[in-house]
């Protein structure tokens, strides 16, 4: 995703120019329909006399996150991960040109940086093992990232270095919270999955909007303020559960 997101986007602009992201998406997007309509089954009919309305399923599958605690948790937790990956990964590429006068080529290879922070999930089993996957110190270091951005400006190594960390972070916050959102789903792990997707893909929604309201009008330091905030709610909540949860047979259903 972060590949396509800034390197390809990049690519794309510094090549044609940006109408060509748009263009390459909607072909993109074409050549999905026909590939879903290849693979997937074909529908059959119905003998049911109860019609199932696909809203219903929506909203039976999103009940979850109000009867299960587990879920709810850590749905929030992906929903403050995706925000701040979001907010950084959208406003990197015109920090970097307005303020390293970095061309979209040299943008895009920046992006790669994220691809290597990324990486870390092949080592993210044992990772999480040895923090008893507890992402508490993961979010300590997400904000401290961010609150040495905030003080150190103008320096490429040191926004590269942020940048493989951040992602890092993020990607094995997001590996753990999958790795305990179906602790007593009791069955209903597919309704959890969608619970967790849906929080996760509205905070890279509110991330990109809000992120952007705060660069025009504030600036980089803004995004990196807020990004450090949700760090430390992250923190402190995290250690309130812990706290409040002792064991993992606690969580309610």
């Amino acid at each position: 995703m972060l590949y396509h997101h800034v390197f390809l986007s990049s690519l794309f602009t510094s090549i044609w120019n940006w109408k060509s992201i748009y263009l390459f998406s909607s072909i993109m997007m074409i050549v999905s329909l026909f590939a879903i309509q290849k693979v997937l089954p074909q529908e059959c009919k119905q003998t049911t006399k109860k019609e199932i309305k696909y809203i219903d399923i929506v909203l039976n599958s999103l009940s979850l996150l109000f009867k299960n605690k587990n879920v709810r948790i850590y749905s929030i937790y992906g929903f403050m991960v995706m925000t701040v990956f979001s907010a950084f990964w959208n406003n990197i590429s015109i920090y970097l040109s307005d303020n390293f006068s970095l061309n979209q080529i040299y943008i895009g290879l920046f992006s790669l940086t994220g691809v290597a922070g990324v990486s870390v999930s092949i080592f993210s089993n044992s990772i999480l093992k040895k923090i008893k996957y507890n992402s508490k110190s993961l979010f300590i270091i997400l904000l401290m990232t961010f609150f040495i951005l905030s003080i150190i400006k103008n320096n490429i190594i040191i926004l590269a270095i942020s940048s493989i960390v951040i992602d890092a972070m993020i990607q094995l916050i997001h590996v753990n919270n999958q790795s305990n959102i179906y602790i007593n789903c009791n069955g209903n792990e597919s309704q959890a999955a969608s619970c967790y997707m849906t929080s996760f893909i509205l905070g890279g929604i509110f991330g990109s909007k809000f992120s952007a309201f705060l660069y025009v009008n504030h600036g980089w330091l803004a995004v990196c303020i807020m990004s450090a905030v949700i760090g430390f709610i992250g923190f402190i909540s995290f250690n309130k559960k812990q706290i409040c949860f002792k064991g993992l047979d606690d969580f309610e259903n």
